[in-house]
C-alpha cells in the first residue's frame, strides 16, 4: 500500500490542471490544421492548399 501510494504522488506532479500552449508541427501546404486547444476540430476545413496558394498567415514576401 505505503509503495503504490507513493507511485501514485510521484505522478500527481504531471497532471495538467490547466491548458497549455499546445506545440504543433505542420507542413505550410496543410490549412486549418494544429493545436485547436478547447475547440473541436472541423475535419471539414482541414486540407492541403491549392499548388502555389501561400496561407493567410504567411508573411508577404517583398
Amino acid at each position: 500500500m505505503k509503495k503504490a501510494d507513493a507511485r501514485i504522488w510521484a505522478e500527481a506532479g504531471s497532471i495538467p490542471l490547466y491548458q497549455r500552449p499546445q506545440l504543433t508541427a505542420a507542413r505550410p501546404n496543410l490549412a486549418n490544421a494544429g493545436a485547436f486547444g478547447f475547440q473541436a476540430p472541423n475535419y471539414e476545413d482541414i486540407g492541403f492548399l491549392k499548388p502555389g496558394a501561400k496561407p493567410s498567415g504567411a508573411p508577404s514576401a517583398k
